[in-house]
C-alpha cells in the first residue's frame, strides 16, 4: 500500500502536468475510498482529490467553487422565495416586458444578467416576468 505522502504529492505533480488519467491511483487507501479527478469533462478542469468514508460521497461542483470561488460550479439558479417576493413589491407586479399587471403566482423570477453569461442567483439580479414572457425570453 503506497503512503498518502507520496499518492498526494504525486496527484499535485500530475496537475501541473495536464495529464488526466487516474488509472495509477489505488482505489481504497486503509479503511478510506480513494477518488481523484483532474477536471476530465469540467470547463475549468479544476483537479480533486477525496479520501471517503462508507456513508460519505464527493459532490460535484463543490470541490471547483471551492479553489476558484466561481459560483457557476454550484449550479444555484433558483431564486428563493423572499427574493422573489421583493423584486415583485418592487416591480409592483408589472411584469417588466409587457408592462401588464399580474398577481405573484402568474409570474416567475428571471435572470436579468442570464446565468449563462455569469448572472447571480441574487436579489440584484432578479426581475419577475409574466409566464408567458419569461417563456419567450428565453435565455436571450
Amino acid at each position: 500500500m503506497k503512503n498518502i505522502y507520496t499518492i498526494l504529492n504525486n496527484f499535485i505533480i500530475q496537475s501541473r502536468s495536464g495529464d488526466l488519467k487516474t488509472s495509477a491511483y489505488p482505489k481504497d487507501w486503509q479503511d478510506l475510498k480513494l477518488k481523484v479527478s483532474f477536471g476530465m469533462g469540467m470547463p475549468a478542469r479544476v483537479p480533486w482529490i477525496s479520501l471517503l468514508a462508507p456513508e460519505m460521497a464527493t459532490s460535484n461542483g463543490i470541490y471547483p467553487y471551492v479553489l476558484t470561488r466561481s459560483e457557476k460550479y454550484l449550479s444555484i439558479r433558483a431564486f428563493n422565495d423572499k427574493m422573489k417576493r421583493e423584486a415583485y413589491e418592487k416591480q409592483k407586479g408589472i411584469c417588466t416586458k409587457c408592462k401588464e399587471h399580474f398577481e405573484l403566482e402568474g409570474m416567475e423570477a428571471d435572470h436579468i444578467t442570464p446565468w449563462h453569461e455569469g448572472g447571480k442567483t441574487n436579489a440584484e439580479n432578479c426581475q419577475m416576468l409574466c409566464k408567458e414572457c419569461n417563456r419567450r425570453k428565453s435565455g436571450k
